[in-house]
């Protein structure tokens, strides 16, 4: 798999979501109040040999620490 076709699905699958949380958290921190709910796939909880790119990317989301 080429370099592109990785940073092209983590820009999708990943950094999205991480812009996404950057733009509403300044909000919810002034109104000291907010919740952000990520919803991945039900793969990462299962044990699946072959994991695609876009469960790699929905890994890393469900990775990051709340709080």
């Amino acid at each position: 798999m080429e370099a592109t076709h990785w940073q092209a699905t983590l820009d999708q699958n990943f950094l999205a979501a991480v812009e996404l949380i950057q733009t509403v958290l300044l909000g919810m921190v002034s109104r000291r109040f907010g919740r952000i709910v990520n919803i991945t796939s039900v793969s990462l909880r299962s044990s699946v040999l072959n994991l695609e790119l876009g469960a790699v990317a929905e890994t890393l989301i469900a990775s990051v620490p709340a709080g």
